[in-house]
C-alpha cells in the first residue's frame, strides 16, 4: 500500500479517536470503549479496509461478553457488570463499523482521485 494512502487512513482512524500502530502489513488499533475497556483488534494484509470489514462482520458481541465474564470470574479487575458489558460490546461494534464505514470512503476517494489524475 503507498505511503500516501497508509497515512490517509492513519489520519481518518485517529480523528475518530483510535490509536493506530502499522508495520509492513501488520495494523492494530486501540480505542477506549464508553465502559473503558481499552479495546485493541489487529488486522494482516494488504486490504486493510477490506480486513476491518471482515472483523467486524466476524465480532461477536455475545463472545465479547463471555470473554470478559470469564475474566472477571478468574479475578481480572475492572469488568464493569454484566448489562453494563452488553452495551459496551454493542458500543463496540458500533465503533468498528464507524472506523470501516470512514476507512471505505477514504479509500474510494483516494483511488477516485488516482483515477481522475489518470485521465
Amino acid at each position: 500500500m503507498v505511503k500516501e494512502l497508509v497515512d490517509a487512513l492513519v489520519e481518518k482512524a485517529e480523528e475518530l479517536g483510535w490509536k493506530v500502530n502499522t508495520e509492513e502489513k501488520s495494523w492494530e488499533f486501540e480505542k477506549h470503549s464508553p465502559a473503558g475497556e481499552d479495546f485493541i483488534f489487529c488486522v494482516y494484509g494488504d486490504d486493510v479496509v477490506k480486513e476491518i470489514l471482515e472483523y467486524y462482520e466476524e465480532f461477536d458481541t455475545e463472545d465479547h461478553v463471555m470473554g470478559l465474564m470469564e475474566a472477571k470470574k478468574n479475578g481480572f479487575a475492572g469488568v464493569p457488570n454484566l448489562k453494563e458489558q452488553v452495551k459496551d460490546a454493542d458500543a463496540i461494534e458500533s465503533m468498528i463499523e464507524e472506523l470501516y464505514d470512514a476507512l471505505h470512503e477514504v479509500e474510494e476517494r483516494y483511488y477516485d482521485k488516482k483515477e481522475e489524475d489518470a485521465q
